[in-house]
């Protein structure tokens, strides 16, 4: 099954916003480009899972370098601690592996 990615963009923005509360006005203008990076990440894995090229290996350092991406920018802003980061980089990654593991990506 296709993903449809703007959908996702737009769950993953509900989520960060769902941990962040009030403090996403301060950060949105670092993070969306950062999600939007996420989104291509995820489709790029959703393209090598439908060419049977992608490891569970790859997938995870994927995963952790877009987590650990806006994890970063996120807890450079005075208004989110680093817990709160974390929980808003899970969130939004967690949309993005269901998504994928909806499109068939086991290890998702």
């Amino acid at each position: 099954m296709a993903i449809d990615w703007t959908q996702v963009g737009k769950d993953i923005e509900a989520a960060v916003i769902n941990v962040l509360k009030g403090s996403w006005s301060t950060v949105s203008t670092a993070a969306g480009p950062q999600i939007q990076a996420m989104i291509s990440i995820g489709q790029s894995i959703e393209q090598s899972q439908n060419q049977g090229r992608l490891t569970p290996l790859e997938y995870n350092t994927l995963r952790s370098a877009q987590k650990n991406a806006l994890e970063g920018i996120l807890s450079s802003y005075a208004a989110v601690g680093i817990v709160v980061a974390e929980q808003a980089a899970d969130a939004a990654w967690s949309v993005v592996s269901q998504a994928l593991l909806k499109a068939g990506v086991a290890f998702a």
